[in-house]
């Protein structure tokens, strides 16, 4: 039986982790629409300049996939686990050594093989290699801001990091719409680079701000080099899985960008906006489980963090397939929105919606194996979803387009549930959560639907009615649980 202090422990963490979803997810809804008019406002100046956006953001994921060692999941591991004098420390060691690296990495090809640098540059714009260089920098800052804000269980904060550059390219957009309109189209690409570098560097400026102002900075030992134990394995365990997340999450767009172009990219991005307005919920509730699963583990209470996991789990499919269903069925109108160069392009948004599918074990399956230490099964797993994933990108994308790269990020997200879902279950007897195969069974059938009978919008609507009754029935969804979660949504009880 746990003891009282275990109780307590339990329940601090629960109440930490519930503030902490309600401050992320509002600022997150709050921000939703700064992320999707920035993207409108863009798509409507020219599919090309909403590919160069787009490509921005592939340079960004890029450099945090294969030069930041690690990422977000080790400072899950590692930060709950120390004592807070020793978590500034480790900041500041593990950013000193992932900069040292990037920098000599940058300066060998930069020294060895200028032209192909200038010709990969080229591809995402032709910027400056020292405003590319510029930009990766202040990334870094920004991007280990927000990981250490998560993991000391300050996830509004960390929020707030994270939503800075949407607002910062939101105000950018505007100022293409508007007063600058002319420089925008002088040099779309120019424009966007520099207004990334501004953005980039006022986050940065902000995640050191709130990282300063945390009781982890105020009661911070000297800085020294302080790297745990295990650091090392840990690092190359979560670094595969970033290479992973690359994979399933952005290969697509980059092979996209080098095979077709950068109009091509654009209608993709358009797509994928809608798919990441709706991954939000499962992202936030990720973001704080790990390091909640991390803590309880610690105190010997797996079975509260499984609990925890789980219910989480039921909750992101609640709020996530409905909307998913309308997106399919509605997929024409959502993409035509973006502008006449976007119209006929609703099937590459309904192929991959069907994506979403997989978010909720992805996101918070994944969150929930870092917290509790399991990722060696869990990379070594993943490596059967990663070469499934590849095969399909270089078989799809050169044959059938825009289609074949949603089909491929779709294929990678079934790939990637089913590696979570396994190593989970044979390694740590994590129990199956039945939601979800409700949620792939009607996301399935909106996409049967549209695909074949084409229904016009008040059948279409019907149709979306019909099958939202139809996941409440098959996935066990009762009053009292929807109750209960607006309870805590609104009295964080």
């Amino acid at each position: 039986m746990a003891s009282p202090h275990d109780l307590s422990a339990a329940a601090h963490v629960r109440r930490r982790t519930i503030a902490g979803m309600r401050g992320a997810l509002a600022l997150n809804v709050g921000t939703l629409p700064l992320s999707f008019v920035t993207n409108l406002i863009l798509g409507r100046i020219s599919p090309e300049t909403l590919g160069y956006y787009s490509g921005i953001q592939i340079f960004i994921g890029s450099y945090f996939t294969f030069l930041v060692f690690g990422g977000i999941f080790v400072f899950t591991r590692f930060v709950p686990s120390f004592p807070p004098r020793d978590r500034v420390p480790f900041l500041a060691s593990y950013t000193g050594l992932v900069a040292s690296i990037s920098a000599i990495a940058i300066a060998a090809a930069l020294l060895v093989a200028p032209e192909t640098v200038a010709g990969m540059l080229a591809r995402f714009g032709g910027p400056h290699a020292g405003v590319a260089c510029a930009l990766l920098a202040a990334s870094l800052v920004w991007g280990f801001g927000s990981y250490f804000l998560y993991s000391v269980l300050e996830a509004t904060k960390a929020t707030i990091v994270d939503k800075a550059s949407v607002a910062g390219f939101f105000v950018a957009a505007l100022c293409a719409w508007g007063p600058l309109r002319d420089r925008l189209a002088a040099d779309p690409a120019g424009y966007l680079w520099w207004s990334a570098l501004a953005v980039y560097a006022a986050s940065a400026l902000l995640a050191a701000v709130l990282v300063v102002r945390t009781g982890e900075f105020r009661a911070r030992a000297p800085i020294r080099w302080t790297l745990p134990p295990r650091f090392l394995p840990t690092v190359v365990y979560t670094h595969l899985d970033t290479i992973a997340n690359y994979v399933y999450a952005t290969l697509s767009l980059a092979m996209v960008l080098f095979w077709l172009d950068a109009a091509a990219l654009g209608v993709l991005t358009a797509a994928m906006r809608y798919v990441a307005l709706l991954v939000l919920l499962p992202a936030t509730m990720a973001s704080v489980i790990g390091p909640a699963a991390s803590r309880l583990e610690a105190a010997g209470m797996r079975g509260e963090a499984f609990r925890q996991a789980g219910a989480a789990m039921r909750t992101v499919d609640l709020g996530l397939v409905p909307a998913v269903v309308v997106l399919i069925l509605f997929a024409d109108d959502a993409m035509a929105l973006f502008g006449p160069g976007f119209r006929g392009s609703g099937d590459v948004l309904r192929l991959a919606a069907v994506s979403l599918a997989a978010a909720p074990a992805i996101h918070v399956g994944a969150a929930l194996a870092a917290g509790l230490g399991a990722f060696r099964a869990y990379l070594a797993a993943s490596s059967i979803g990663v070469i499934a994933t590849i095969l399909g990108i270089a078989v799809l994308v050169p044959r059938y387009g825009l289609p074949g790269a949603a089909v491929a990020l779709t294929v990678g997200a079934a790939a990637r549930q089913a590696v979570v879902l396994g190593v989970l279950r044979a390694r740590l007897g994590f129990p199956w959560p039945g939601r979800l195969g409700a949620g792939w069974a009607v996301t399935l059938a909106a996409l049967l639907i549209s695909l074949t009978v084409r229904p016009d919008r008040p059948l279409a609507a019907a149709a979306a009615l019909g099958l939202v009754a139809l996941f409440g029935v098959i996935g066990r969804v009762r009053w009292g649980e929807i109750r209960s979660i607006a309870d805590k949504a609104v009295r964080g009880r």
